[in-house]
């Protein structure tokens, strides 16, 4: 992302930091920027538009060069991309499950860290995620759901996939991941 000072300069002898999706407090402490997974909706079974509200970014320190400042982000979350076949109708909710609380689901990240990383302050058995007008029609055909996540090791780990449909009747699946689920990474 490139900002150019406008109408006012930026100050050349400033460093300025970035963070992503924003958070509108201007008092909001720069070595404690909240992240929470709670609260994700997918809607449809094609669009992602959802992850961005949960994609945490950051940026390092950059300077001013010609009253421009440039940044380059960089992801804190994972996504989880998780591939579904389902039978016909509509569902509204997907969670997966551990047995413990090991999954991340609130914490927060310092900006001015020389790399930056979610620091886990609530950890819960599930992570889950709403969906609204997810409809399967075929159900020989993969559908997906985007669920963001702080990094977790799962290795090893039997959870619980859980679906909801229409009907309130809830398919499951049990899988064993074999990895640590890092930041910047699809899985």
């Amino acid at each position: 992302a490139k900002f150019d000072g406008g109408g006012w300069d930026f100050k050349a002898s400033a460093t300025y930091y970035s963070y992503y999706p924003f958070i509108g407090d201007i008092y909001l402490d720069r070595t404690h920027i909240p992240v929470s997974y709670l609260g994700q909706k997918q809607i449809g079974t094609e669009k992602t538009d959802h992850i961005g509200p949960f994609d945490f970014m950051y940026t390092s320190g950059s300077s001013a060069e010609d009253g421009n400042v440039s940044f380059t982000y960089n992801h804190l979350s994972c996504i989880i991309k998780l591939r579904l076949q389902l039978p016909a109708g509509t569902y509204s909710k997907l969670a997966i499950t551990a047995p413990s609380k090991v999954i991340p689901v609130k914490g927060y990240f310092n900006l001015m860290a020389d790399s930056p990383s979610i620091i886990p302050t609530e950890y819960s058995y599930q992570l889950s995620i709403d969906l609204e007008d997810f409809v399967v029609t075929d159900s020989s055909a993969d559908y997906y759901v985007w669920l963001l996540s702080a990094p977790v090791n799962l290795s090893g780990v039997e959870i619980t996939v859980s679906v909801l449909n229409g009907n309130k009747t809830e398919l499951q699946c049990k899988k064993t991941p074999s990895r640590e689920y890092l930041r910047e990474n699809i899985y």
